[in-house]
């Protein structure tokens, strides 16, 4: 609908871009608890011992694969402005959570994308939904074996796509075990207060077989917290770089940040 994608973007002014908080942080209770958590002996100890390896993506790397396909998303979650993170996927479709997209069965709106965010500006423009889609399993009982979703996004008012704009990644698939590192890409709150890329570089870990969740997520060490669900795993498949999982949920206090294995 041309007047709703119109509404979305004029509904995001940079200050509404800002200001707009992760999606996590909405949903619990104590926004102290795990997100505003502050340096202490233990998180010293975990670093060094687990050897997280998280950090700002300079600003001339955004320019490369894969930080020039990724963004920052944003919408309203029951009438309060909300962020996560997503991926250019090719065929104008943006790859993310499920929880990104809908949650108990309500689907977000004034959905929008911007690619290569940087503290309120949307250097290649915002980027509406026209059409979101979640698997059944998500949306009806947020399976999070399930949570990732896809959103098809207007043309912008040149006629281009997003991937003729800022390119587009291919999904793929994770293995488990994995001789190379994968990036894990995303707007956190607990790192640049999300005005910033942040990208950690990690091995895939087991699967979390704890749970009902089918099939299991799989985990890597990240010290991504709220507003980095949805940002792409990005693997090398000979010299392509592939989205084979995203930012789903963590565990507390321990680095892990686990995602959907994806399935052919």
């Amino acid at each position: 609908d041309p007047i709703e994608t119109k509404r979305a973007v004029e509904f995001w002014t940079p200050e509404k871009l800002r200001s707009a908080v992760p999606m996590e942080m909405l949903l619990m209770k104590e926004k102290s608890d795990l997100y505003a958590k502050k340096a202490s002996m233990s998180d010293e100890f975990l670093d060094k011992v687990l050897d997280v390896d998280t950090a700002p993506v300079p600003k001339e790397n955004y320019k490369n694969s894969p930080y020039i396909e990724s963004g920052r998303i944003f919408f309203n979650y029951q009438n309060r402005t909300a962020s996560c993170s997503g991926t250019s996927n090719g065929n104008n479709v943006v790859i993310t959570a499920g929880h990104c997209i809908s949650l108990g069965g309500v689907y977000h709106t004034e959905w929008i994308f911007v690619p290569q965010y940087a503290n309120g500006t949307a250097p290649f423009g915002k980027w509406p939904a026209r059409k979101v889609y979640v698997f059944d399993s998500w949306h009806s009982s947020q399976d999070m074996g399930r949570d990732v979703g896809f959103a098809v996004v207007s043309v912008n008012n040149e006629g281009k796509k997003i991937s003729d704009v800022v390119g587009a990644l291919d999904a793929g698939i994770c293995t488990v075990p994995n001789a190379e590192k994968i990036t894990s890409i995303g707007y956190p709150g607990n790192i640049g207060d999300a005005q910033i890329m942040i990208r950690t570089y990690d091995y895939l870990r087991w699967s979390f077989k704890v749970g009902p969740y089918n099939p299991p997520p799989i985990g890597i060490r990240s010290k991504m917290g709220p507003g980095s669900s949805g940002g792409a795993w990005v693997m090398k498949y000979n010299t392509e770089n592939l989205v084979c999982s995203v930012n789903s949920f963590l565990i507390r206090f321990t680095y892990y940040v686990w995602g959907p294995q994806f399935e052919k």
